[in-house]
């Protein structure tokens, strides 16, 4: 009787069922994120000991799911996964410009695989 569908049981009382589709329809992308910055980004710390190093290691990961998520969201609806991307940034070559501008070579290696003249 209930096939295709499911039920969610919540304290936020005041959301009509559209409110409530949309809020919790895109927790999806919460728990992306999450194994995202497991596997992809290896967030667990498992060679830091101190607490610095462990917040620093978390850090550069959450960045860099912040940077993957912004390069995504101006892809719009042509946006890459976040392995494939993050795989092309790092085969990716660059020059550091004046004013500390990063200028992308060369990114995912495509350089490589063009025929010379």
């Amino acid at each position: 009787m209930y096939d295709g569908y499911f039920c969610i049981i919540t304290s936020e009382l005041d959301y009509d069922e559209r409110k409530m589709r949309q809020v919790y329809g895109g927790l999806w992308r919460i728990e992306e994120s999450f194994r995202i910055m497991k596997t992809d980004f290896y967030a667990r710390p498992v060679f830091v000991r101190k607490n610095e190093h462990i917040r620093a290691h978390f850090q550069i990961c959450f960045v860099a799911l912040l940077i993957i998520r912004i390069i995504q969201h101006r892809m719009g609806e042509k946006a890459l996964s976040a392995e494939r991307i993050a795989r092309a940034l790092g085969v990716a070559t660059c020059q550091v410009l004046k004013g500390g501008i990063i200028h992308l070579d060369d990114v995912g290696g495509a350089i490589a695989f063009q025929k010379g003249p």
